[in-house]
């Protein structure tokens, strides 16, 4: 544990654990973020004026460490820094502190389960049409454990062929890592694809509760056509008795995933604001 001074404010701050934190998560809002393997990954916890929050350390600021939403207590809204904020939150923040700034930031995707399961209807034809390409194109094989190292290999690759890498992209490729190789602990569900023995995608996704999960990560071989849909599919259908998933958010600095997840016609996208908070009303 350690003090970080923020005004005139010393918060202490030590890192996040799920086993000795978890009355934390009793009210965590349904978020990409509030998985308990990133929190596990990325999170910390602030310790202001009795209180405890959860706190996440800004990519693009990485001298900043916000709350990851809105604090429970009033007692922390004064003079904070909030990562995810929602409308609704906003609306009560401005009734008890001064709001110094307001940036819109990444919204959350989020999506109903059966439809990528089911594949019915107009607004699943593309979808449905990539999926069946993959289908008659190739011989594939699907598998639920696979070596580690060749994992590895495969990501290697799938690196060398992204184009944009931002500060986000780093911390979501780090935290896949941490996924691959704590898979038991969060019980992470993940579906590997071959095509001719080799190695070309793998999905992986966990439960949030009893009726929602989050697909954690994606990763495939581009030169396949129709994979990434074929792919999203089959995770999907591991998730039968689950209603709803997110995604995450739009991705800070690359447009092509917020256009990806758009193309999968979101259910519900909820817009989000980092917000800084002045002195109390």
């Amino acid at each position: 544990m350690f003090c970080v001074r923020c005004y005139n404010y010393c918060y202490m701050l030590r890192k996040f654990n799920s086993k000795q934190d978890s009355y934390l998560l009793d009210s965590v809002p349904f978020r990409y973020d509030t998985a308990v393997s990133y929190l596990d990954h990325a999170a910390y916890v602030i310790s202001h004026n009795g209180k405890e929050e959860l706190a996440v350390q800004d990519v693009l600021y990485p001298n900043e460490i916000p709350y990851i939403f809105l604090p429970r207590s009033q007692k922390l809204w004064p003079q904070a820094h909030i990562l995810w904020t929602k409308k609704a939150d906003m609306e009560k923040l401005k009734k008890k502190v001064e709001i110094k700034l307001t940036v819109p930031i990444v919204s959350e995707f989020m999506y109903k389960t059966k439809k990528f399961i089911d594949l019915e209807g107009a607004e699943m034809k593309s979808f449905r049409r990539h999926v069946r390409q993959f289908e008659d194109r190739y011989s594939y094989s699907l598998k639920y454990a696979y070596d580690r190292d060749k994992v590895k290999n495969f990501l290697d690759k799938w690196l060398r062929q992204q184009k944009v890498k931002t500060e986000s992209f780093w911390d979501s490729y780090n935290y896949c890592f941490f996924c691959l190789d704590n898979r038991l602990k969060y019980d992470i569900k993940t579906v590997y694809i071959e095509v001719e023995g080799k190695l070309v995608g793998m999905a992986m996704g966990s439960r949030f509760d009893s009726k929602r999960w989050v697909g954690l990560h994606m990763k495939v071989d581009y030169s396949y056509r129709g994979l990434s849909r074929f792919l999203f599919h089959k995770r999907a259908e591991m998730f039968k008795g689950l209603s709803w998933f997110t995604l995450g958010g739009s991705g800070l600095g690359d447009s092509g995933i917020e256009k990806y997840k758009d193309e999968l016609h979101p259910d519900e996208k909820l817009e989000q604001f980092y917000v800084i908070t002045g002195k109390r009303i």
